[in-house]
């Protein structure tokens, strides 16, 4: 059995056909909808025409091999939940992107120059979580004593009750009728939560905040699960990997592929 391959929105600037053909004969490509409507809301759609051709490119190669991409419909907080509910309908759909990409394919830049679509506003979000990683460090001060530092805490299981947290609410907004989720599998969503952990604790004690596309970002991993590999050029993600000592999820290309 092939293992699955999650590619992140930054390769897809620069794969091309022969490498898509080339690795799907070792590995299940795997590229999630959020991956579909971050090049579709994408700045760059707006910035120069070198940057309209980057993404444009980034679209043409996803298109050309549709046959040979998995494509995950479900948003990460659907993805939780399809573990223990697989009525689960997703709320948005791949079609749509597919049939919009296939219009900007044939655009040129000063079709679209300012009437790309906007990135919809999750700023409040991102607040939200920013507040949320000041309380995460009052909380864990309150229950250490002088003699132990911040480092030594584990703190993954209150990083689970967040991510449950944002995960029942955003859930709960879409369909009421959900089941909540009490459990996240420390097996198969181990890289989201450790990783994630790992921010709000640099963000603890560094006193930076958190940027919207940090914990985006971020909950791309949730479709990384046990055995999969995940392909990712950013560096700060890559980073906070390393340093949790969670390379073996790392997938790095080799001559091989």
């Amino acid at each position: 059995m092939k293992k699955r391959l999650i590619i992140d929105t930054n390769i897809w600037y620069n794969i091309s056909n022969e490498d898509i053909y080339r690795l799907k004969n070792k590995y299940e490509l795997v590229v999630p909808l959020m991956i579909l409507n971050e090049l579709y809301t994408s700045p760059n759609l707006n910035k120069t025409e070198n940057h309209f051709k980057a993404v444009q490119k980034a679209i043409n190669t996803i298109l050309s091999n549709i046959n040979i991409i998995k494509f995950i419909e479900l948003n990460p907080f659907e993805f939780m939940l399809n573990e223990i509910y697989s009525d689960i309908k997703p709320y948005d759909n791949l079609n749509f992107y597919f049939e919009e990409f296939g219009a900007i394919s044939n655009l040129d830049y000063n079709d679209l120059k300012g009437n790309y679509v906007r990135r919809f506003d999750i700023s409040k979000l991102t607040n939200y979580i920013n507040q949320t990683a000041i309380n995460y460090k009052k909380i864990i001060n309150l229950n250490l004593s002088s003699k132990v530092k911040f480092k030594k805490i584990d703190t993954l299981e209150l990083t689970k009750s967040l991510i449950l947290m944002y995960a029942n609410d955003n859930l709960k907004f879409v369909n009421k009728s959900y089941p909540k989720i009490t459990e996240l599998s420390p097996i198969n969503f181990e890289l989201l939560i450790v990783i994630f952990d790992s921010l709000l604790r640099e963000v603890s004690k560094s006193g930076k905040k958190i940027e919207n596309n940090d914990w985006v970002d971020v909950f791309l991993l949730t479709y990384v699960q046990e055995n999969d590999l995940y392909w990712t050029n950013e560096k700060s993600k890559i980073r906070l990997i390393k340093d949790s000592k969670l390379e073996k999820y790392l997938y790095s290309r080799s001559i091989m592929d």
